[in-house]
C-alpha cells in the first residue's frame, strides 16, 4: 500500500488518470455542459438515459472537481490495483448504473446530482478489499473509517461549511449507494478467474515475490 517500493505501474494509474482527464475536460464545458450531462430525475424519465452514467463525470464547480481529483490520486497511492482496463470499464459502467438506480428509486427526493464521490466510495471499497483480507492493518483501518463515515453521514449528515465550499448540497446518499454498488462486483471478482480481472503478469509477479521471500 502507501509505501510502494516498486513504484506505481501503468495498470495501476492508467484508468484513474483517464478518468481524471475526462472529468477535467467535461468541467471545461461549463454550466451548459453540466446541465446536459448531470443526473436528472425528470430528464431520465423523458428518455435521456446517458445521464445515468454521465452524471458521475460532471461537477458543481472547480473546487468540487479538485476534491474528487485528489481522491483519485489517493486511491492510486493508498490501494494500487493491477486491474485490466477492460475490467475498470466494467466497474465504472455497473457501479454508475447501480448508484444512479439507487438515487432514482431511493434518493429521498433528489432531483439532480453531479460528482464522482459516490463511485469513489465504491472504488475505495474494491481497492481495500484484497489487502484487508491479507490482514493489512492500514487497509482494515481505512475500511473501518469508510464504514463509519457512511454511517455518520446517514445519521448526522455533513458539515454545512463543506456544502458551502462546494456550492451545492452534498448528496450523501450517493456515497452510500456508491459503496453498495461495489458489493456485486466484489462477488464477481471473487468468482471469476483472476486472468479476466487482473492485468497480465500480476499473478506471476505475486508468485515470484512469494518465492523470493520464502
Amino acid at each position: 500500500m502507501i509505501t510502494n517500493e516498486r513504484g506505481v505501474t501503468r495498470e495501476e494509474w492508467l484508468f484513474p488518470a483517464m478518468l481524471g482527464l475526462v472529468i477535467l475536460l467535461l468541467a471545461c464545458l461549463g454550466e451548459s455542459g453540466r446541465e446536459w450531462l448531470r443526473f436528472d430525475h425528470g430528464a431520465i424519465d423523458a428518455g435521456q438515459y446517458w445521464r445515468v452514467w454521465s452524471g458521475h463525470l460532471v461537477h458543481a464547480g472547480w473546487y468540487h472537481l479538485l476534491l474528487n481529483g485528489l481522491g483519485l490520486i489517493i486511491l492510486v497511492l493508498l490501494c494500487p490495483e493491477r486491474v485490466r482496463l477492460s475490467w475498470w470499464t466494467v466497474r465504472f459502467v455497473l457501479m454508475a448504473a447501480l448508484t444512479s438506480a439507487g438515487l432514482y428509486w431511493f434518493g429521498g427526493g433528489i432531483e439532480w446530482y453531479v460528482g464522482l464521490s459516490g463511485l469513489m466510495h465504491g472504488y475505495y471499497l474494491l481497492g481495500l478489499r484484497r489487502p484487508a483480507m491479507q490482514r493489512d492493518w492500514i487497509a482494515i483501518a481505512c475500511l473501518a473509517y469508510l464504514v463509519g463515515k457512511l454511517v455518520w453521514e446517514e445519521w448526522v449528515g455533513i458539515a454545512v461549511s463543506n456544502e458551502a465550499a462546494i456550492g451545492v448540497p452534498v448528496a450523501t446518499r450517493s456515497h452510500l449507494f456508491g459503496a453498495l454498488s461495489a458489493l456485486p462486483l466484489i462477488g464477481l471478482e471473487m468468482l471469476l478467474p483472476d486472468r479476466w480481472i487482473r492485468a497480465d503478469g500480476s499473478v506471476r509477479n505475486l508468485n515470484e515475490n512469494n518465492a523470493t521471500s520464502g
